[in-house]
């Protein structure tokens, strides 16, 4: 998503410096036989579909391995199923100038995807020289700053990891630390009401709902793979 909200946003729940850096021997690969499932299959759009609709758009293809929105018009895609205590992993690529979002927590209405589900930038870099940090690939669009340097070269696979548990949530982009946060906690209400988010109560408030890409208009040529989810148990 880009969308100009009149002003930076001062960040009011840092995130710890430590561990920035996550080390690969600490995280568990996805292994089917350890409860990790494929969330794409590498040949079709089974278990996506468009937002409220009852499948996948044309535009969205498997192509080469990838699942892709191959023109404009494909609208935004979400999972058939709902989650909410989970290890997401994904790798996602976008050419130069492109730009699309990862979305936890959406949920179908009436509603605008982004007016419930908080996202991740996906973006083509280089193509918005002037956007600020909490605006670029990997960031918590509008709420948690990312680093020009942590994206891949557009074009180039970037990899994620979302850890969502008893409500908080920790994203990681390439490795680094972008974001850890309880959406319920006082101090992310008080980040809300210095966005445009202000203006829908139900933002970031579902605990349970699907994970989704978004169509931009200009998010064509965005491709995502080895999307693996593992649901958690509660506390």
């Amino acid at each position: 998503m880009f969308t100009t909200l009149g002003k930076t946003i001062t960040m009011a729940l840092g995130v710890c410096a430590l561990g920035s850096t996550l080390l690969a021997a600490e995280v568990e690969q996805p292994d089917e036989s350890k409860g990790w499932k494929k969330l794409f299959d590498g040949k079709t759009t089974k278990g996506w579909r468009t937002y409220n609709q009852r499948e996948a758009k044309p535009q969205w293809q498997a192509v080469d391995g990838a699942l892709t929105l191959t023109k404009p018009g494909g609208g935004n895609l979400i999972t058939e199923g709902q989650y909410e205590n989970f290890d997401l992993r994904l790798e996602w690529k976008i050419p130069k100038g492109r730009n699309s979002g990862l979305f936890i927590g959406a949920k179908e209405s009436e509603r605008v995807i982004y007016q419930d589900a908080i996202e991740m930038q996906i973006l083509g870099n280089t193509g918005f020289p002037k956007l600020d940090d909490y605006h670029i690939a990997g960031s918590i669009y509008g709420f948690f700053p990312s680093k020009r340097e942590w994206a891949k070269p557009d074009g180039e696979w970037n990899k994620v990891r979302i850890l969502k548990k008893d409500g908080n949530i920790k994203v990681f982009f390439n490795d680094q630390v972008v974001a850890d946060f309880k959406p319920s906690s006082e101090e992310f209400a008080q980040m809300i009401a210095k966005t445009k988010f202000k203006a829908w109560p139900q933002f970031g408030k579902h605990e349970k709902g699907h994970i989704g890409f978004q169509d931009h208009g200009d998010s064509h040529g965005l491709a995502i793979r080895n999307i693996w989810i593992k649901e958690l148990d509660a506390k």
